[in-house]
């Protein structure tokens, strides 16, 4: 699903039109949504299973400016042909200011597989993908541990298809919390978009 689908107890919340704080309780898009949604955002139906594992990073240790490499294994563990599409988020520190989200997408890629066949992935996650506008339209990327959760959909609970578990792995961007560096300093060539 290329949105999430919220579930709403009571009109009261629903945020108000006229207020475009993303962070306002319960949050707004996958990325700030703090409730139990209907449906995650990315979730899809299949005609098969699909089993993930060996998930890893390049390095668990990368400057700001530096780009880093996920990788992982999908298997095909159903009976008929199926794809699948593999998502990398991003969770940031806690420590990180309130207007960062909670987790974002930064990776993904479309597999078709027979059954039994499996295939080994590296997605690219760029410094850019990993950096946060700040409250004056800065884009910034801030040093500390963060995780990628890799799956076929958001992770989390779920009303309407329970349980989303997928495989995390953590890493740190090396640096001072406090001092972000701005994605405008780094010398190296990011690619700015998932699809670069």
């Amino acid at each position: 699903m290329p949105l999430t689908t919220y579930t709403f107890t009571s009109s009261s919340h629903i945020p108000d039109s006229t207020d475009y704080n993303m962070n306002t309780p319960p949050g707004r898009t996958y990325r700030y949504y703090t409730g139990v949604p209907e449906v995650p955002f990315g979730y899809g139906l299949s005609y098969t299973t699909f089993a993930y594992s060996d998930l890893s990073v390049s390095t668990d240790h990368i400057k700001p400016c530096d780009n880093i490499i996920v990788t992982v294994t999908l298997t095909n563990t159903g009976s008929m042909i199926g794809e699948e599409v593999v998502q990398v988020y991003l969770t940031p520190p806690s420590s990180l200011p309130d207007y960062t989200p909670n987790i974002q997408m930064v990776g993904f890629a479309r597999v078709s597989l027979k059954p039994s066949d499996k295939e080994i992935l590296h997605i690219s996650v760029s410094a850019y993908l990993m950096s946060f506008v700040d409250d004056k339209g800065e884009r910034l990327i801030y040093p500390g541990s963060y995780t990628f959760s890799v799956g076929g959909a958001l992770p989390g609970k779920t009303t309407a298809v329970g349980d989303v578990t997928i495989d995390t792995v953590s890493f740190d961007i090396d640096g001072d919390a406090r001092q972000p560096v701005a994605v405008s300093s780094c010398t190296n060539d990011i690619p700015k978009c998932l699809a670069c």
